[in-house]
């Protein structure tokens, strides 16, 4: 029942959060916007284009990543119970943790890119990995601790794995078993 519940919460934001939002093409970070909800709807506001949504194993908390131009757009965290959101990228974001031993094909951090494509490593005490894929100023995948120890999600960028062949755009997918090149 619970997860029927969980599904039934990432429809409805997959639902409102595909409503064309043109004009919701405001200036970037900060956006006002009016919600009005009916009786059969309960909308979820202020999330600009969202792209891509993945839920945090073991809490209310889902991942959206948000388009506001071809290289630019911010991350959130949106409570699927009380309807919080709180971008965590680029603002709000932790100070980035480098870790060059692991990617040391990354020319270092970058705070505008177009997130698009999203996945999770599953780590222990509240403590995960990231994956986004980016577009804009380089193509990577940028990678992020998320923290989910506080009463909201934290991200830190860590690294990037850049893009050396042709592939599928917009596709990541962690492996358990699968460590950076």
């Amino acid at each position: 029942m619970r997860i029927k519940n969980h599904l039934s919460y990432l429809l409805l934001l997959m639902t409102i959060f595909t409503v064309p939002w043109v004009a919701a093409q405001g200036s970037y970070p900060a956006q006002e916007t009016k919600c009005q909800s009916n009786a059969d709807v309960l909308f979820v506001c202020g999330v600009i284009n969202p792209e891509d949504l993945y839920q945090i194993p073991e809490t209310n908390w889902v991942i959206a990543t948000g388009r506001i131009s071809d290289s630019a757009g911010p991350i959130y965290a949106v409570n699927i119970e009380s309807h919080q959101v709180e971008e965590i990228y680029p603002h709000n974001a932790a100070l980035p943790e480098f870790d060059q031993e692991t990617y040391q094909q990354c020319p270092g951090p970058i705070l505008t890119f177009q997130p698009h494509g999203v996945t999770l490593r599953k780590g222990l005490n509240g403590e995960h990995t990231l994956y986004v894929v980016g577009h804009g100023s380089r193509e990577a995948v940028e990678v992020f601790n998320l923290s989910v120890a506080g009463d909201v999600p934290v991200l830190s960028w860590t690294g990037c794995i850049t893009r050396g062949r042709k592939g599928p755009e917009g596709l990541t997918r962690s492996l358990p078993w699968a460590r950076p090149l």
